[in-house]
């Protein structure tokens, strides 16, 4: 003898796993995005050399950035190839920036390019009515664009995962509630 439930399931167990699996997909998106970005803004390191040095850089795989502190001096930094005795710093209105770092803020004054491996000789003097920098600094050029295009395409996709969890939720709980009326 076989006999049929006549008790239909409600809908809603597919639509809220789907909406749960959307919502742990936007939370794990969010939090990869800010853990490259944080870990990218914590590894960031000047290091300072005084004003009347000349100093050596390398360029790796990035250009070299120049930096000075306190933001309110002024100077001038020049940087001559080693290999070519070519100038090799440039500065122009993407150089007006300012970081933290090891308790003093940096402005950039400049960038040193060349091919990867290549050598230059930097020095930097004072220029103006300004006062003379207590420090000067170099470090790698940071990739700003880089991890602002990761934060707003890696935000973006995080948020809408997020607005179509919320979205699956509401219809699929409409949809249950309307499932209980008619059954009743």
């Amino acid at each position: 003898m076989s006999f049929e439930s006549t008790t239909k399931r409600l809908p809603g167990r597919t639509g809220f796993t789907v909406a749960a699996v959307l919502a742990a997909l936007s939370i794990a998106i969010g939090a990869i995005v800010a853990v490259l970005i944080v870990r990218a803004m914590i590894g960031y390191s000047i290091t300072p050399f005084a004003p009347d040095d000349q100093i050596t850089v390398t360029v790796h795989d990035r250009s070299v950035a120049l930096w000075m502190t306190p933001e309110t001096a002024g100077a001038n930094c020049t940087a001559i190839n080693d290999a070519t005795q070519q100038p090799s710093a440039h500065s122009g209105s993407a150089d007006t920036m300012t970081i933290t770092d090891g308790g003093h803020t940096w402005t950039r004054l400049g960038v040193v390019e060349g091919p990867p491996g290549s050598t230059h000789s930097v020095t930097c003097t004072g220029y103006g009515t300004a006062p003379l920098p207590q420090l000067l600094g170099y470090a790698p050029n940071p990739r700003i664009a880089r991890y602002v295009t990761l934060g707003v395409v890696g935000g973006s996709i995080a948020g809408l995962s997020a607005l179509a969890s919320v979205a699956l939720i509401i219809v699929t709980a409409v949809r249950r509630s309307n499932a209980r009326k008619a059954a009743a």
